[in-house]
């Protein structure tokens, strides 16, 4: 498992993985480039890397994410709410038992991105992703549309 962008940047499954979840953060429209103002507040950002496996152990995907670091926002200025939508226990499994009593296949899929498609309030900028800097406007910021994982 790589740990930092500089030792994911050196394999090309990683590489993939990185233009793959930067491509769709675009086609979500996740931010607009703005130039940077004197006392605009900006986060950083990370790439995260973990590699999912099948159960024989054998490499499933290269699972990357950009994260903004959310240390670096704070309560009342940044955010007034957070949620997350997790799923319970209880609720998995009243349906998987209704559909083992009704006869009805199962099926497991994998969304990506799925966390990412809520309209954010808030006016949040990060800087731009290690890697993906647009040329053209280096010292612009990203201004969120959309919410990305980390962000409170």
């Amino acid at each position: 498992m790589n740990s930092t962008y500089e030792e994911a940047n050196d394999t090309k499954e990683w590489q993939q993985a990185m233009e793959e979840e930067y491509k769709a953060l675009e086609d979500n429209t996740t931010w607009n480039l703005v130039p940077r103002q004197e006392g605009m507040k900006v986060i950083g950002n990370k790439w995260v890397y973990k590699v999912k496996r099948n159960s024989d152990g054998s490499i499933a995907r290269y699972k990357e994410m950009l994260m903004a670091k959310r240390f670096a926002q704070s309560y009342g200025v940044d955010y007034e709410a957070t949620f997350n939508l997790v799923a319970k226990m209880t609720i998995i499994s009243t349906i998987i038992g209704v559909a083992t009593s009704r006869k009805w296949p199962i099926y497991q899929l994998h969304v990506k991105n799925v966390f990412l498609n809520r309209d954010l309030q808030e006016t949040i900028y990060m800087t731009q992703p290690l890697g993906f800097e647009n040329p053209k406007y280096s010292i612009f910021v990203c201004k969120f549309r959309k919410a990305l994982y980390g962000l409170k």
